[in-house]
């Protein structure tokens, strides 16, 4: 899921007091079928060579 506003302040004091969160987002974390993470699902080993191969596209489309 990515929903958190502010991810590297919100991420970082996600669990740090628990009894404040609203109760939605208290069953988001203690669901098994649920994994939290920054924004960085996008960030694989395949999106990277696929960015890196536009990347070198677009500069052979300029010469």
């Amino acid at each position: 899921m990515d929903f958190l506003e502010y991810e590297k302040s919100s991420f970082e004091h996600l669990f740090s007091d628990q009894h404040q969160l609203p109760k939605a987002f208290q069953y988001l974390i203690e669901a098994d079928h649920v994994l939290l993470s920054p924004h960085i699902a996008g960030w694989t080993i395949e999106s990277k060579e696929k960015l890196a191969q536009t990347i070198v596209d677009k500069i052979k489309q300029k010469f």
